[in-house]
Parts: structure tokens; sequence; C-alpha cells
């Protein structure tokens, strides 16, 4: 944005907010317009903060400021080695390459600088040692079991001496959801989506589906012959999130539409938006609201939330200290394991801002009305720490020139053939709110009418007991329908699944993982360009989890369908992707046997 231009509708000779002296404003209307998001931020302290981190040059920030100076020193000295230390891994200095490219990001430099020391300390030398001391504090044994920790059951569980692979299984029963009044929606993916077929004539349906992206990512074909003439795939997406179908019906208007693929995008996945990325969304908003029948009461809140973004727009600055007050340090944990600078730079600078599918200067004015501006009513707020790279299964991209446009591209064409699928016909989807539980048997009822091909139940059962699970898939069930789902929180049911379950034994069970992790390595040596894979580091913790979630990840399947009158298919997880935000993600099928 210009100097001197408004921060909502860009006009300019804007004046300064009187009270952060940050925000510009061209009069009270837009001031108005922007303040509940302004208001989160709009203070002395936190505005001059940002001015100093963000604005001026860094000072006192250079690499040889005392705590990396020692460090190094440390290092150069072998005094590691006497600390325990060993020796540090060798990698990049990406902070500094970041500050080339960008100099006066100050604040998202010391984060890189800091995030760079931590890696530097993963050497197998310190862990071996951490772990002999075998002295776990409370923090990590809470992450290592999650819910399961602070339990009775679970003490008792721990008391009977288990052994690697027992099960311990004492979920309450649950509706699947939030707590009441709570409603944290998903504006992209955490998980990668593995390549789905879908066919023409057939329908689909996905529970807790948060967007199209498998459509996406996807292959829509006929069975044996082109499109033509058959009939549509039909997709159905059902969220608890009133703001997750809202979204989804505006983007599927934009493609109907043909709108310009870069506002898609930009709606989908982006913090900034171009002043046409707005205009185009609002003018999307109007249709879909135009479109809804008023005499439906679920499509109340609906309206309210399209009538709110056809009237609002949200300053860029406020959006990104509200972007970046929720960086965490497992998003930067990729940066080192990245081979070209090109990459590491790239993909910094979108952790810094949020800004995809843009160009870095001029494109971004706006912020995302769908991730950070909401009625006043509206209860819900954006899950934290989201990364579009997240939701990137890293063994479908086919690396040319950076990982950014890689990866961008994949998306871009994704997303154009769904755009032309949608247009001529081809494809239709249809978006509800409901929560999904036993007692909702009229929902259940009405995706069993469907006769559905497929039925996609995302995570569903992290959250439920397996009986109920399984109870609400049968009352959905077609007659040749395939059920998938996918695990993330399961290790915290199965002991021996993280190196400090081992206790006395868990330096040796680490170095046999380290000769596991490194044949590994030299097996997929080439398969992915863009990773240091002959350095690789990572933070042990969540290394562990991963080669021992191998070994004992079928104990787990056994335990979730055993006695169960289905048939399995086959476990389907990615190795080596650092940006996935779990993993130990495994996706699996069954049908039930009729």
């Amino acid at each position: 944005m210009e100097e001197g231009q408004c921060s909502v509708c860009s006009k300019k000779g804007a004046k300064a907010c009187s009270r952060c002296k940050v925000q510009l404003y061209c009069g009270k209307e837009c001031q108005r317009k922007d303040w509940k998001t302004h208001k989160k931020v709009c203070s002395d302290v936190t505005q001059t903060t940002f001015i100093r981190e963000n604005v001026l040059p860094p000072q006192g920030l250079e690499p040889s400021d005392p705590m990396n100076a020692m460090l190094e020193h440390m290092y150069s000295l072998n005094l590691g080695a006497g600390l325990g230390l060993g020796q540090a891994p060798q990698m990049p200095k990406f902070h500094d390459e970041y500050k080339k490219v960008y100099p006066r990001d100050g604040a998202f430099y010391t984060k890189l600088r800091d995030s760079w020391l931590m890696s530097r300390m993963y050497s197998k030398e310190m862990v071996l040692k951490e772990l002999r001391m075998n002295e776990f504090d409370e923090r990590i044994f809470q992450k290592r079991w999650g819910p399961c920790a602070l339990s009775y059951e679970f003490a008792v569980f721990l008391s009977g001496n288990p052994k690697p692979g027992d099960i311990f299984y004492n979920k309450p029963s649950s509706a699947y959801g939030y707590l009441p009044g709570q409603e944290i929606y998903q504006s992209m993916r955490n998980s990668p989506v593995p390549q789905q077929t879908f066919e023409f004539g057939e329908t689909y349906v996905a529970v807790g589906f948060v967007d199209l992206f498998p459509l996406v990512v996807g292959t829509i074909a006929a069975k044996d012959e082109s499109p033509s003439g058959l009939d549509p795939m039909v997709f159905y997406g059902y969220d608890r999130s009133v703001i997750v179908i809202t979204r989804n019906m505006v983007l599927y208007q934009m493609m109907k539409d043909s709108t310009c693929i870069d506002s898609i995008l930009q709606v989908w996945f982006s913090t900034g938006w171009s002043k046409k990325t707005l205009e185009d969304f609002q003018l999307s908003c109007h249709k879909v609201l135009k479109n809804l029948d008023p005499k439906i009461p679920s499509y109340l809140p609906i309206k309210e939330l399209l009538t709110h973004w056809m009237k609002t727009s949200v300053g860029m600055k406020s959006v990104q200290i509200l972007w970046t007050q929720h960086v965490a340090q497992h998003m930067l944990d990729p940066i080192p394991n990245l081979r070209h600078e090109k990459d590491r730079v790239e993909y910094a600078r979108y952790i810094s801002t949020g800004h995809i599918f843009g160009r870095e200067n001029g494109d971004y004015v706006y912020g995302n009305l769908t991730m950070f501006s909401l009625p006043d009513s509206f209860k819900g707020f954006k899950r934290e720490e989201e990364n579009f790279f997240a939701a990137i299964a890293m063994n479908q991209i086919e690396y040319k020139q950076s990982l950014l446009k890689s990866v961008t591209k994949k998306i871009s064409d994704g997303v154009q053939k769904l755009m032309e699928y949608i247009k001529n016909g081809s494809v239709t989807c249809h978006f509800t709110a409901a929560e999904f539980s036993l007692e909702n048997k009229e929902e259940l009822a009405r995706i069993k009418m469907l006769n559905a091909k497929a039925i996609d139940w995302s995570n569903v059962p992290d959250y439920l007991k397996h009986d109920d699970f399984f109870e609400m898939a049968r009352a959905c069930d077609g007659t040749s329908t395939l059920h998938s789902l996918h695990f993330m929180n399961w290790m915290y049911y199965v002991f021996g699944t993280c190196i400090i379950d081992y206790s006395d034994r868990a330096a040796e069970v680490y170095k046999e993982l380290v000769i596991e992790r490194e044949k590994d390595f030299r097996d997929a040596k080439g398969s992915r360009p863009y990773f240091r894979q002959d350095n690789y580091i990572e933070y042990y913790l969540n290394y562990s989890q991963h080669a021992l979630g191998k070994r004992y990840v079928k104990n787990f399947i056994d335990f979730f369908f055993g006695g169960r009158n289905v048939t399995v298919g086959d476990l389907i997880f990615e190795d080596f992707n650092p940006f996935a935000r779990s993993q130990d993600t495994y996706f699996i099928s069954f049908e039930f046997r009729k």
C-alpha cells in the first residue's frame, strides 16, 4: 500500500488513527468499518512495538549478537561436546538469507534467528544426554499423552508396566465438535490429502470437510469415456461450522461465475487480497445471498455472515499483526531442511505474512474477510497456526524452479480444472452446516438416502467412542459405500510410540531409530530434490514418534477395527514431509460387509 493510503478503501490523503498513530483512514466511515479488527491491536504499546520490529531497521540483531556469538565460539572450541551438546548440525544461516531480501522485517528476523539457534541444539549427542538423564518434565509428559495424561485410569495403566504396542483406551462419549458456545473453524486444511478418483455420475459425501481441496488434488473422470452426456459428479460437504459452509458457498459461486483465478486462490488461501479480489468476493456474496431461501431457518446465520462480508473490509496492517501473533516454532522447523536458499526465503516470507497467490508489491491491499472478520454476534474464531503448506502432499509435487512455484502451480492448475467442471455442470456441490452425532438421526438418514459412492469422515473418529462412530457410519451406509478417514491423535492411546515411554532404555532405542532414519534417507535419496535429506534436522520427540509410530500403528488399527464386520483397506501415509502439522497422520478406508 502506498504511503498515505486509507487501509480500508485505499483512498490517498488518509490520516493516522488518533490512538495508535499507525493505522490510516480517509474518514470516520472507514475507521468504523475496520474497528472490530483494529481494536484488537490498537494500543500505543502494541503498535509502537510493531513499528519498531516491522518497519524500522533491526537494531542489535546481527548474527554476532552475544547469544549467537557465544554458541558459535563454544562449538568452534568443541566445548559443546563437554556440555553434552555435541557437534552442532551443519545448516545454512537462513535468518541472514531472509534479512538480505527483507532487511526491514526485523521482528521476523528475530524469530528466524531464534529458530536457527534452537535447531543448532538438535544434535544426536545432546539428545542422548537428555535421554540418559531420563528427566522429562510435566509439560513433555502432557504433550506426549494429551487428554490421557491426568486421568486416574491412565495412572493405573502405567502402573501395570505396559509393553510397546499395548493400548490404553478410556475415551468419554462425546458428539463431534467443540465445547458449547465455541466455534473454532479452519480456513484451510491441516493435513495432506491423498489423491482420490471421483467418477462422473456418482455421489460423494465429506463430513468435517473444511473445503473442496480433495477435488482440487484428486482426479475427476468417467469410468471408461469422456464426461460428455454423463450425469454430473455430485459432492456434499458437511461441517459444523457455519463459517466454513458460508465460505465454501462463496468460493463455489466464484467458480461457477468463472471469476479470476487469482481472486479465488486469494480468498481460499491468502491472508491478503487485492482490490479486485475484494470486489469479486463481495459480488459473489451478493449472488449467494440472493439465491438463499428466506424461509429456511438454518440459512439465517449464513445470511448474516454474507451481509457482514458485503459491507466490510479489513486493513492489511491489522491482519498482519493478528497473523504473526500465531507463528509457532513448528511452522519454522521445515526451513533448515530445505535445500535451496530461494526456497528457504520464500517459505519464510509466507510464514511471516500469510501472503500467497499474488505479487509481493501491490497485490495485498486488504485482509482476508473469511479469516479475520465476523459479525459481533458470531462467537467463532479461526484456528491458530494455520499453514497452506500443511495441506500439501509433497510426494505429489513435481519440483521446477522453486518449491513455492511448484506448489502454487499444482494447486492453481487443480482449481482451474475444477472451475471448468463446475462451470459446465459436470460437478455440482452442496454444503450443509450440521452437528454429527447419533442423536442427529434425521441428518444421518438424509445421507443414507444419497447412496454415496464414498463417505470421507475426516478425523471424526478422534472425537468419538469407536462404537458410536461405527454405528453412525452404518446409519449413513449405502449399497456399496466406501468409507475413508484419517487418524491424527491415535498415538495418545498406544504405549511405545514415543521415546519417553522407554524410560531407562530411551537412549538405546534412540540410537536404533537414528540408524533406521539414516537408512530411510539413503533409500529415498533424490525423491525429494527440495529437502536436505543428507543432514535432516528434526526435534527428537517428533522424530521418535514418527519412527516408532510406524512400528505400532497396526496395533491401533487392529484395535480400532477389531470385531467389526468390515473389510479394511491399506494404510496410507506420507514419509518425509516436514510441513505436515502431524507427522503421524494415517489414512485408511473400509466397507461394511453386507
